[in-house]
């Protein structure tokens, strides 16, 4: 029997089959939230509202789940309505880079924290421990988990497979072997548990055996499954790997580029802006110019009139990609695609795939 048969009755079984398929889950719930209103059900409108919201953050459609937040307002104080608003606001402060909403999920936690509800108070001390791990302070972050089994509760949430993730990084970061045990222990009771889970398996032994390629399979797997953000931070993951290994700084930032094209495209400016940094100081490293964007005014033909959203399709194609590989990898439309193509050689003059290339190796190579 798989660890999750015991706590997927029928309430919660929907809880999920959104976890693994967020677009599918949405779509169900968008119905059960129909069916609410016109019911006047308030409790399962307020439930359903605040899982939506989650299922959302996690398939990165972020503006979604910030308006949501705030046209519930307050909503319920009872059982997993509030666990869930916290858990949201948390992932959407850090995604976003809203310290307002920060501050909002740490006051949450310390309601929470004191409730009567085992879930309640521990994902109130995970909300406290990822905004540890986010000022820096990773030893507290352990501090924190060091009595949580780190396993999904019951039911299990949508954001379990980001916050393991989280917990992962804090505990290589901190080298904390018991808290690297209990995720190994995690990853293997996963494994088996439908293809949103065997992803996050992948993802956690991808960072605890520092394997840049298993991390690279680990963000196609998230693509698949309808998770953007995490295929992100696979594919960032994937990049600390290979600036740490000698000889790799070029690969390392090329997929810090990729990562930031993808969290870029999904409106995680908190994200966005961290991987920026790295970007900077890996091109610094290389000899290279930092970019800033802004600092200049944009000429409107040649090389440096490229927007970075053009130079990381640029990127991919001129290394051969088609431009629905482009779209895949980016998480954009091939429409978009296909315009910032077309920019592209209207600014630089040209007509050929092949001119594109040699002026990428000459320019940004």
């Amino acid at each position: 029997m798989s660890y999750f048969e015991p706590v997927l009755k029928p309430a919660t079984h929907r809880f999920a089959e959104e976890s693994a398929h967020p677009q599918e889950g949405a779509t169900a719930l968008k119905d059960r939230l129909g069916r609410a209103r016109r019911e006047r059900n308030r409790s399962p409108l307020n439930l359903t509202a605040e899982v939506s919201g989650q299922v959302n953050l996690v398939a990165g459609r972020l503006a979604e789940a910030r308006a949501g937040l705030d046209a519930a307002g307050a909503g319920d104080e009872q059982g997993l309505a509030p666990v869930l608003r916290m858990v949201t606001m948390a992932g959407l402060a850090a995604h976003l880079g809203d310290n307002d909403l920060g501050r909002a999920a740490i006051a949450a936690a310390k309601r929470l924290r004191w409730a009567d509800d085992s879930a309640g108070r521990r994902w109130a001390d995970r909300v406290f421990a990822l905004a540890a791990a986010q000022r820096g302070d990773i030893d507290y972050a352990c501090r924190l988990l060091a009595d949580d089994s780190l396993l999904p509760g019951s039911p299990p949430l949508p954001y379990d497979i980001s916050f393991l993730v989280i917990a992962a990084r804090i505990a290589v970061s901190a080298a904390d072997q018991k808290m690297l045990e209990r995720i190994t222990v995690t990853a293997g009771v996963l494994a088996g548990a439908g293809p949103a889970f065997a992803a996050g398996t992948g993802h956690l032994r991808g960072l605890l055996d520092a394997d840049a390629a298993g991390l690279l399979t680990a963000a196609d797997q998230h693509a698949a499954t309808g998770r953007p953000l995490l295929a992100a931070a696979a594919v960032e993951d994937a990049a600390r790997v290979l600036v740490k290994g000698e000889g790799s700084s070029t690969a390392g930032l090329d997929q810090l580029n990729r990562a930031l094209a993808i969290y870029t495209a999904v409106g995680a400016a908190g994200d966005a802006q961290r991987v920026e940094q790295l970007v900077r100081s890996r091109s610094m490293n290389r000899g290279g110019p930092a970019r800033r964007p802004g600092m200049k005014r944009r000429p409107s033909s040649g090389w440096q009139s490229l927007t970075e959203a053009e130079l990381n399709v640029v990127r991919i194609v001129a290394a051969g990609a088609t431009n629905r590989d482009a779209a895949k990898r980016l998480f954009l439309s091939p429409h978009t695609v296909n315009a910032h193509i077309r920019s592209v050689f209207t600014k630089l003059g040209i007509t050929s795939r092949v001119h594109l290339a040699n002026m990428m190796r000459d320019n940004d190579g």
